[in-house]
């Protein structure tokens, strides 16, 4: 006769189990994202650092001191 514990597949036990598979799930996929966003700033950060110019900088520092 099978016990009560193993027949309910939402016990307590077995819906920790999948609990933990979720987050570890959720872990890795967010690990990922993250991972690939940080990619992509670099990509951006390369990207806009190339195409400004040094008269965008003069600018701001005139700016900056008259304020």
């Amino acid at each position: 006769m099978p016990s009560d514990e193993t027949a309910d597949p939402t016990s307590e036990s077995s819906v920790d189990e999948s609990a933990d598979a979720v987050e570890i799930d959720d872990y890795a996929a967010v690990r990922a994202e993250n991972e690939e966003l940080h990619k992509q700033l670099a990509a951006q950060q390369n990207t806009t650092t190339k195409t400004r110019s040094s008269g965008q900088h003069t600018w701001r520092k005139i700016l900056a001191g008259v304020l």
